[in-house]
């Protein structure tokens, strides 16, 4: 609020006065300024500490767990703890192997994590067609599809689908958006994976018809090591690594991921990638 100043204006006290309250308000917006920056400076921080706290917290549980296996259980079949049980030994084995597996697999997704976010110079580019990626990982998820009665198409065209990128990383990409919908969509239901060529990119697609993702939580997906906790259903496997190695890689590629989903219904991801101006022709050709 202005502050109004009544008197002899002309008067030497009255115009130092007047110049004295109005660098006082200067000073003291500027004060409010800077407090208001300081308070939100705080809580970035605030937020940057709580968000490196649960990162933290996620990796040092995820690691541990299958490492407590294995040190667990090759303990007990080193002292034999059971005598000649070998037939639990070998059981306690097989224990062994799949958790050895789920941290190699750990490994293998943070390293593509860093690949997509630190070093995107490792990929090697050249003309890949979408289509035949789409294929491959439909055929490679067939198992998994059939064990759970869920339909798996490929929407494409007839005619390939050109753009220059890194092959292997396409392949993770799909694959790692593949798996989560068969993870996240129930028995006897259906997932799509489609290509399709735009004006000046190219689109993979992963569509299912899963539980959904709450609309508030959609946008934090691709955040590494978030998972959605929902007791009401719970999904087995997954660190919560998927979607963030999808983003990073996709980017590393000059594209984007957009999400789109709906409760009860299902979710789409949109792999959008960037056509060089050679390939731009052969997409639309």
């Amino acid at each position: 609020m202005a502050t109004r100043v009544c008197g002899d204006f002309g008067h030497p006290l009255a115009e130092h006065l007047i110049a004295h309250i109005v660098d006082r308000q200067t000073v003291v917006a500027r004060l409010r300024r800077a407090e208001a920056r300081a308070r939100e400076l705080e809580s970035v921080a605030s937020s940057g500490a709580s968000a490196k706290a649960r990162f933290l917290a996620q990796i040092n549980h995820d690691l541990r767990t299958p490492l407590n296996a294995i040190l667990g259980f090759s303990e007990i079949i080193r002292e034999r703890r059971f005598g000649d049980d070998f037939e639990r030994y070998a059981q306690y084995a097989g224990n062994i192997h799949t958790s050895g597996q789920r941290l190699l697999a750990m490994i293998e997704d943070m390293i593509a994590l860093s690949v997509g976010t630190d070093d995107s110079r490792a990929m090697r580019r050249k003309s890949v067609d979408l289509g035949e990626i789409a294929d491959t990982a439909v055929s490679d998820f067939g198992s998994v599809a059939a064990e759970k009665r869920i339909s798996v198409r490929v929407d494409r065209p007839a005619a390939p689908i050109r753009v220059v990128a890194d092959a292997d990383r396409v392949r993770q990409m799909v694959g790692n958006l593949l798996s989560n919908a068969l993870r996240h969509t129930p028995d006897n239901g259906a997932v799509t994976v489609g290509v399709r060529a735009r004006e000046d990119d190219v689109e993979l697609f992963v569509s299912d018809t899963g539980a959904g993702i709450p609309k508030d939580m959609i946008d934090r997906v691709t955040e590494p090591f978030f998972r959605i906790d929902d007791p009401a259903r719970p999904v087995p496997g997954g660190v919560g690594l998927g979607l963030a190695i999808v983003k990073s890689l996709i980017e590393a590629h000059g594209g984007s991921v957009r999400i789109r989903s709906r409760m009860g219904v299902g979710t789409t991801v949109r792999l959008l990638l960037p056509c060089n101006p050679r390939e731009k022709a052969a997409v639309h050709s």
